[in-house]
């Protein structure tokens, strides 16, 4: 059996693209870090297998042998596959992202200092993150066989479930960051939450309030709006 690299080594257990479909049974399974875990390295399968039949038909077409790997993996053949390799790099990188959020969140020792309400706006947050990237991409996993259009529904609803969740936290998690105020060069961001007086300054600075008619009138409008009419 090939050795494969830990970030990849799902994809020895896939056999013509399929495994078994991950089980959603209620709209909660989809709040389960695992599940969602099942269903990115399900749809990543998927396109790995399409990647590769489309890198064979494009060999084949060329008459170029499978099994010739200088031959396949550079020029007319891979260029020719190229947007089935760009979709498997894109699906592969958002499986790694969402598997790695889920267990720094699970093995992190700064998190389990946490109190158990923040940890778990943390959790929510990595649920958040990978279902909005789910009901962007639902053809994908429709394609790969992974949901139905009950699952998909039940996406929506948790997404919007979450949202309502977490917005009660959303400064604070943005202030998390800690981001200063040069950085983020927003009246409505200011650290001192004097939101109303910064955005009186800043129009206030802004050229195009510098006179009444603005910074266009003379050269452009103001002719044209003024010229008299040879009708």
């Amino acid at each position: 059996m090939p050795q494969l690299a830990g970030t990849v080594s799902y994809l020895l257990g896939a056999t013509g693209g399929r495994m078994q479909a991950p089980s959603v049974r209620a709209k909660e399974d989809l709040l389960d870090p695992s599940l969602l875990d099942r269903l990115l390295r399900q749809r990543a399968v998927h396109m790995a297998d399409a990647a590769l039949r489309e890198l064979q038909d494009s060999a084949v077409a060329r008459g170029v042998g499978i099994w010739d790997l200088n031959a396949m993996i550079e020029g007319p053949v891979w260029n020719a596959a190229n947007v089935g390799l760009i979709r498997l790099a894109k699906v592969h990188g958002w499986y790694i992202l969402q598997s790695t959020f889920a267990q720094q969140l699970g093995a992190a020792q700064e998190l389990a200092a946490l109190p158990s309400a923040t940890r778990e706006v943390l959790r929510d947050l990595q649920r958040l993150f990978v279902l909005t990237h789910m009901e962007d991409t639902l053809g994908d996993f429709f394609e790969a066989g992974v949901v139905s259009p009950q699952v998909a529904e039940w996406v929506h609803q948790c997404v919007r479930d979450l949202l309502a969740r977490l917005r009660p936290e959303a400064v604070a998690l943005v202030d998390a960051f800690a981001l200063e105020d040069y950085y983020l060069n927003s009246a409505i961001g200011k650290q001192d939450g004097d939101v109303y007086s910064a955005l009186y300054a800043m129009a206030q600075r802004s050229p195009f309030n510098r006179t009444d008619e603005g910074p266009a009138w003379n050269d452009l409008l103001g002719p044209f709006l003024t010229q008299t009419s040879k009708l």
